[in-house]
């Protein structure tokens, strides 16, 4: 990964749909805000999308596509928490996305190489956001 597309990833706001009145807001290398540290106690987190493969922009149909087979596969995890999310870039760019409590770095490193993602923001519990680079 270039230093330009690593910096657009740490430029993005990650923003998380805690309930029908409230958005959280996650920072690479910042803890959680306390809304989502209360959902996520100790438990490992991820940050992750289908959308647009390698950033590189596809059909909204073949990106639905993806993102419900994403879905589906985190739903099949036991003791998996589904959020819808959204990642907003500096320039205006967006894709929807989903915050997931439960999954292991191990599991999500295998859907974003699956659904083609150079990287995806993870952690556990109080620790720190990670951006977690899959792509070299």
């Amino acid at each position: 990964m270039d230093e330009a597309l690593r910096q657009a990833y740490l430029d993005t706001e990650y923003l998380v749909c805690v309930d029908t009145t409230e958005w959280a807001r996650i920072r690479v290398d910042q803890a959680l805000p306390d809304s989502l540290q209360l959902k996520v106690g100790a438990n490992s987190w991820g940050f992750i999308t289908a959308w647009n493969p390698l950033s590189e922009a596809r059909s909204p149909a073949e990106n639905l596509t993806a993102q419900r087979e994403l879905f589906t596969c985190l739903q099949a995890a036991p003791e998996t928490l589904i959020f819808a999310a959204l990642g907003i870039g500096s320039n205006g760019w967006h894709e929807p996305s989903l915050f997931v409590i439960g999954p292991d770095k191990s599991t999500l490193d295998v859907l974003g190489h699956r659904y083609r993602q150079h990287a995806y923001v993870c952690g556990k519990g109080t620790e720190a956001a990670l951006l977690r680079i899959l792509s070299g």
